[in-house]
């Protein structure tokens, strides 16, 4: 699996080049295989942060994945933010993930059926206009907002080419959990989620079964990525260079459990 790292726009205020630089130096094993980037609006100093770092991301033959805004948010800004997307992509020369959560409402029928138009709008702004782009939707489980990876299946059945984000660290876990999914999104998946480890010095986070999980995704041949959150605030250590340092040691030993169980 290709690890990604994700960060928010509280990273922006460190140059990229000083986050390369540090993981270039404590990633011993070169794990990092690129970045998840959410961004919430398009300022002109975020787009030349993302720009810059997309061109960083080719020099090193990495991969750049986008977590999308919100569907909260008008079709229109979807639509600029999609083309400023395609720009990102033809400075990697390559497609670009945009992961996108559901809508979530009491009805779920109705946030599935309205998760579907935002869908194909989108899908259809992305065609019309050959971007070189790619929609996943992720789960979005949690105790007070259910949608299940298996009320997925009743987006990716009915809007075409959209793929499916395996997003663990937005469930809400139970002790036993099972993470198999159904053939119809091993089929479809993407990418798969976990959330940031750092703050907790515990691999078992919200009850992650790390050893079932990778058994699972290795026994399924899944070879794509792997997004590791990372939040500024809450990644253990006194500056930049100790919180880099304290997230490559507990994505190594991530890395560790998921190599017992390559096939």
């Amino acid at each position: 699996m290709k690890i990604l790292l994700k960060y928010n726009e509280k990273f922006f205020k460190i140059p990229v080049k000083k986050i390369v630089e540090l993981i270039d130096k404590y990633d011993k094993n070169s794990l990092i295989a690129g970045f998840e980037v959410e961004v919430s609006s398009l300022t002109r100093p975020k787009m030349e942060y993302l720009t810059e770092l997309a061109e960083v991301i080719k020099e090193k033959k990495q991969v750049l994945q986008i977590r999308g805004v919100s569907f909260k948010n008008s079709i229109l800004l979807h639509y600029d933010f999609l083309k400023f997307y395609d720009s990102l992509a033809k400075i990697l020369g390559k497609k670009i993930t945009v992961v996108y959560n559901p809508i979530i409402l009491p009805d779920k029928a109705e946030a599935i059926y309205k998760t579907n138009v935002i869908l194909k709008r989108l899908i259809k702004n992305i065609n019309d206009n050959s971007y070189n782009l790619e929609i996943c939707i992720a789960n979005v489980d949690e105790e007070d907002s259910q949608f299940t990876p298996f009320d997925i299946i009743n987006i990716i059945k009915i809007v075409d080419n959209v793929k499916f984000s395996y997003n663990i660290g937005n469930m809400y876990l139970k002790e036993n959990q099972e993470y198999n999914l159904n053939k119809a999104l091993e089929k479809k998946l993407k990418t798969v989620c976990i959330k940031n480890l750092s703050d907790i010095n515990s691999l078992r986070y919200m009850n992650i079964d790390f050893d079932k999980l990778f058994y699972y995704l290795n026994e399924i041949g899944y070879k794509k990525t792997l997004v590791i959150e990372l939040d500024i605030d809450n990644i253990k250590g006194e500056n930049l260079e100790n919180k880099i340092i304290s997230s490559l040691i507990e994505i190594e030993k991530v890395d560790k459990i998921n190599k017992m169980y390559q096939i």
